[in-house]
């Protein structure tokens, strides 16, 4: 089993019972119906995120990566469910070069040394406690759980259809997130703080600009 820092396990208890706490007043405020309620917006995301260490040595890549995402949140009454999906860039440490013959319409076998990129995609939902603040209740703090899956995670070539490539083996898993939303008229502005429970992956801090539909 995989050790977490005092620091790690700390903040994740801290979400948790924060969480359990929106849970509570979720149901206090179950008869309240807000401005928010049914619909669905848009997020675009970008955070850093830690990965666990031992993982990212025997992967080959840094224990940290850089994400950037788009979100589709569906709110109701004080709930807000979340679909997401990040690309994630890692700090790779076994980078490869490989020499590409150029293919296509407007390449007649041009040759070339490329390296390699390392990347994955992560896919996730969450589902949590949502609540407005200020008078015209355009503050919103949301406490979510949620699981994460991180799909096609490889070490490649773009571009390149016959080069090598080594999947980066790397888990989701179960997680946490604390987010503080302001909206205005047209867009809202945010940031967050997601800490993994399980898996690979730690602790995410980011930015966030959306807008509803």
């Amino acid at each position: 089993m995989k050790s977490f820092s005092k620091n790690k396990t700390v903040l994740a208890l801290l979400l948790s019972t924060a969480f359990a706490s929106g849970q509570v007043h979720a149901e206090q405020d179950s008869s309240v119906e807000h401005d928010l309620s049914g619909e669905w917006g848009f997020t675009v995301t970008a955070s850093a995120i830690g990965i666990d260490s031992e993982a990212a040595a025997k992967e080959g890549i840094s224990d940290s990566a850089y994400t950037i995402g788009l979100t589709m949140d569906y709110v109701k009454n004080s709930w807000i469910t979340t679909f997401g999906f990040d690309l994630a860039v890692y700090d790779d440490e076994n980078e490869f070069s490989q020499d590409v013959v150029g293919t296509g319409l407007y390449n007649d076998g041009d040759r070339e040394t490329k390296s390699s990129s390392a990347n994955g995609a992560i896919f996730s939902i969450a589902s949590g406690y949502q609540k407005l603040y200020g008078e015209n209740q355009d503050t919103a703090v949301n406490m979510q759980a949620g699981f994460s899956i991180v799909g096609f995670s490889e070490r490649s070539i773009s571009t390149c259809t016959d080069c090598r490539s080594e999947d980066i083996d790397i888990d989701g898993g179960a997680f946490v997130k604390l987010s503080a939303v302001k909206s205005g008229e047209k867009f809202s502005v945010g940031a967050y703080i997601q800490q993994y429970i399980s898996g690979d992956l730690g602790t995410a801090v980011g930015v966030q600009i959306g807008s509803r539909f």
